[in-house]
Parts: C-alpha cells; structure tokens; sequence
C-alpha cells in the first residue's frame, strides 16, 4: 500500500513480530534518513548524504541483520553508516505506527518498507 504520509500504520496480521526490509530512496539531496517505531521509540539512521537515485536498504530479520546501498546493478555493503544508536526493530503483531524523517530534505526521501506475516503452526 502506498501513502504520501510522513507516518503511516503497518499492520502486520501475523501471529508473531517479524523482520523487515526498509528502503530509503532519495528523489533528490537527502542527509540522515530515518524511521521510527513511534510504538517503541526504536529507530534506525544511516548518517549519510544521498544524491538523486541513490538506494539503501536496511534488512532486520532475526539472524540477517544487513545495510546495503544499492547502485545500479552494483551492492555494496553500508552498514559503517549506521547510528550507532540505531535498532533492527520487528513489527510487532497487530498495528505498529512509524514515521519516516530526514535532517535535511525530508520531502525528497521515498521509504518503502516489505515484510512477510508469520504464523504458529505446527
């Protein structure tokens, strides 16, 4: 689902928190893209300036925590540019509230964020 908002609802109709993968991409000069889990108040910052086009991309599955920057065809890994205060957060089951920012060009950063539902099972 997309929207214009700055903060959007995610629900995840899982049984259980899961990971997710975030993209930051920058339509023009964008510094210090960020989302928040205004739920938890966990967030994560990549302390970097991005150009037009450029992609990064933050992965907070269990057991495949990554940051990658995406040019092209070419990924490399960006994970020295993370906050050091920065958290892999889950979606927690149910409805979780976060907010996309940036510290300079807030409207020139598109975030999409892709994540699978999982359930219990036997």
């Amino acid at each position: 689902m997309r929207q214009p908002s700055q903060i959007i609802t995610v629900e995840n109709i899982g049984d259980v928190s899961c990971g997710c993968e975030i993209v930051f991409r920058a339509l023009g000069t964008v510094s210090n893209p960020e989302l928040l889990n205004i739920d938890t108040g966990e967030y994560i910052r990549l302390l970097t300036t991005m150009s037009a086009g450029d992609e990064l991309r933050v992965y907070t599955h269990f057991a495949g925590k990554r940051v990658i920057q995406v040019d092209g065809s070419t990924v490399t890994n960006a994970f020295s540019l993370l906050d050091t205060n920065s958290v892999f957060f889950q979606l927690a089951a149910g409805l979780n509230t976060l907010r996309y920012d940036a510290s300079v060009n807030m409207e020139l950063l598109e975030v999409s964020i892709y994540f699978r539902p999982q359930f219990l099972g036997v």
